[in-house]
């Protein structure tokens, strides 16, 4: 299967969801499916992006598409993601979108439906009725604008816990929802150092 994530960011400095990204789109590549990664990332990012594609273990990488954010006007409109997508959109069988509240992923969503490309959706957490707290307002008028759509016309939504799957279910409709809770690399579990070799790493600590 050819499979295109989608995020917002893709610098492992924001957080979660781009280490989730990279490493489930290697797993996906390690099985044989064709993946293929488009984020956002601005020039001192990618750096970071490369030593986080480049350090997952035992899986070919993914191609990786990184688009520059510019002004905050792309930001708000995804421009230049809307036209990179209408011109590679028909090379995918799947699209896979991270988040909930991007642009990015409202252009990918209507250029999905238009043109008959299934999608899914992971949340990463950010339809918890805590998170639905903060900004509030801005996020009930995304949600009445593009965001229930987007979630009710996926093929299932990602969920990581029964826990996220109920306190999502008022915003979701009829959507399946599965669960599966983010994989791991055995290999990056491997006996940690030493205490002593850590401290000698980090002289600076001193005795704390």
């Amino acid at each position: 299967m050819r499979l295109l994530h989608i995020i917002s960011s893709l610098d492992p400095a924001q957080g979660g969801p781009p280490v989730v990204v990279s490493r489930l789109g290697a797993a996906q590549q390690a099985r044989s499916h064709s993946v293929s990664v488009l984020g956002y990332a601005h020039g001192d990012a990618r750096s970071r992006i490369e030593t986080m594609f480049s350090e997952v273990p035992q899986a070919s990488p993914c191609r990786v598409h990184l688009i520059d954010p510019g002004s905050k006007v792309e930001q708000l409109r995804a421009h230049r993601a809307r036209r990179w997508l209408q011109e590679h959109l028909n090379e995918f069988d799947l699209l896979h979108l991270h988040g909930v509240w991007d642009p990015i992923l409202s252009a990918a969503g209507h250029l999905a439906k238009s043109n008959n490309v299934p999608w899914i959706i992971t949340p990463h957490g950010m339809l918890d009725p805590w998170c639905m707290s903060q900004g509030w307002l801005k996020k009930q008028l995304a949600i009445r604008t593009w965001v229930r759509p987007l979630l009710r016309q996926a093929c299932f939504i990602h969920a990581l816990n029964a826990d996220e799957c109920d306190g999502m279910r008022s915003l979701t409709g009829r959507t399946p929802m599965e669960v599966v809770p983010n994989g791991v690399f055995l290999e990056e579990l491997a006996e940690p150092e030493s205490k002593d070799a850590f401290r000698s790493q980090h002289p600076e600590l001193g005795d704390d």
